[in-house]
Protein backbone atom coordinates (compact mmCIF):
# COMPACT_ATOMS: atom_id res chain seq x y z
CA UNK A 1 0.00 0.00 0.00
CA UNK A 2 1.41 3.36 -0.98
CA UNK A 3 -0.25 5.49 1.71
CA UNK A 4 0.69 5.36 5.37
CA UNK A 5 -2.23 5.34 7.78
CA UNK A 6 -1.88 6.69 11.31
CA UNK A 7 -2.36 3.73 13.65
CA UNK A 8 -4.76 5.54 15.99
CA UNK A 9 -6.88 6.86 13.13
CA UNK A 10 -6.93 3.42 11.50
CA UNK A 11 -7.91 1.72 14.76
CA UNK A 12 -10.74 4.24 15.21
CA UNK A 13 -11.87 3.51 11.62
CA UNK A 14 -11.95 -0.24 12.30
CA UNK A 15 -13.97 0.34 15.48
CA UNK A 16 -16.43 2.49 13.51
CA UNK A 17 -16.85 -0.39 11.06
CA UNK A 18 -17.22 -3.21 13.60
CA UNK A 19 -19.03 -1.28 16.34
CA UNK A 20 -18.19 -0.07 19.82
CA UNK A 21 -18.29 -3.60 21.19
CA UNK A 22 -15.03 -4.08 19.22
CA UNK A 23 -16.17 -7.51 18.08
CA UNK A 24 -16.57 -8.75 14.51
CA UNK A 25 -18.86 -11.71 13.93
CA UNK A 26 -18.85 -13.83 10.80
CA UNK A 27 -22.13 -12.27 9.67
CA UNK A 28 -20.77 -8.74 10.14
CA UNK A 29 -17.64 -9.73 8.24
CA UNK A 30 -19.80 -11.00 5.40
CA UNK A 31 -21.74 -7.70 5.36
CA UNK A 32 -18.43 -5.83 5.09
CA UNK A 33 -17.36 -8.19 2.27
CA UNK A 34 -14.40 -9.49 4.25
CA UNK A 35 -12.84 -12.76 3.13
CA UNK A 36 -14.30 -15.58 5.24
CA UNK A 37 -11.08 -17.59 5.19
CA UNK A 38 -9.23 -14.61 6.68
CA UNK A 39 -11.81 -14.41 9.46
CA UNK A 40 -11.40 -18.11 10.23
CA UNK A 41 -7.61 -17.78 10.16
CA UNK A 42 -7.65 -14.78 12.50
CA UNK A 43 -9.98 -16.40 15.06
CA UNK A 44 -7.09 -17.77 17.11
CA UNK A 45 -9.17 -18.44 20.23
CA UNK A 46 -11.91 -20.07 18.11
CA UNK A 47 -14.81 -18.27 19.80
CA UNK A 48 -16.86 -17.53 16.65
CA UNK A 49 -15.97 -13.81 16.60
CA UNK A 50 -12.93 -11.60 16.29
CA UNK A 51 -11.93 -8.98 18.78
CA UNK A 52 -10.07 -5.83 17.77
CA UNK A 53 -6.62 -7.28 18.50
CA UNK A 54 -7.28 -10.34 16.33
CA UNK A 55 -8.26 -8.06 13.44
CA UNK A 56 -5.28 -5.75 13.77
CA UNK A 57 -2.83 -8.63 14.23
CA UNK A 58 -3.96 -10.47 11.10
CA UNK A 59 -2.17 -9.18 8.00
CA UNK A 60 -4.96 -10.13 5.58
CA UNK A 61 -7.72 -8.50 7.64
CA UNK A 62 -5.58 -5.44 8.30
CA UNK A 63 -5.04 -5.09 4.57
CA UNK A 64 -8.76 -5.50 3.80
CA UNK A 65 -9.69 -2.80 6.31
CA UNK A 66 -6.91 -0.58 4.93
CA UNK A 67 -8.40 -0.92 1.44
CA UNK A 68 -11.83 0.01 2.86
CA UNK A 69 -10.24 3.02 4.58
CA UNK A 70 -8.51 4.19 1.41
CA UNK A 71 -11.61 3.69 -0.74
CA UNK A 72 -13.76 5.63 1.69
CA UNK A 73 -11.36 8.54 2.03
CA UNK A 74 -10.44 8.66 -1.67
CA UNK A 75 -14.15 9.09 -2.39
CA UNK A 76 -14.25 11.92 0.17
CA UNK A 77 -11.17 13.51 -1.43
CA UNK A 78 -12.74 13.28 -4.89
CA UNK A 79 -15.95 14.84 -3.58
CA UNK A 80 -13.96 17.64 -1.92
CA UNK A 81 -11.98 18.31 -5.10
CA UNK A 82 -15.21 18.53 -7.11
CA UNK A 83 -16.69 20.96 -4.59
CA UNK A 84 -13.54 23.11 -4.76
CA UNK A 85 -13.76 23.23 -8.56
CA UNK A 86 -17.40 24.30 -8.33
CA UNK A 87 -16.50 27.06 -5.86
CA UNK A 88 -13.72 28.29 -8.14
CA UNK A 89 -16.18 28.37 -11.04
CA UNK A 90 -18.64 30.38 -8.98
CA UNK A 91 -15.91 32.87 -7.99
CA UNK A 92 -14.91 33.34 -11.63
CA UNK A 93 -18.57 33.95 -12.57
CA UNK A 94 -18.95 36.52 -9.79
CA UNK A 95 -15.78 38.36 -10.90
CA UNK A 96 -16.93 38.38 -14.53
CA UNK A 97 -20.38 39.63 -13.51
CA UNK A 98 -18.81 42.33 -11.37
CA UNK A 99 -16.74 43.55 -14.34
CA UNK A 100 -19.85 43.81 -16.53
Amino acid sequence: MANQINTNIFTKFVIEKIGNDKILTKDEAKDLQIDESAVLEADVDENEYLDLDEILDNETLYEQFAVMYNNEYEADDDKGAKENEEKKGQKVEKKENAKN
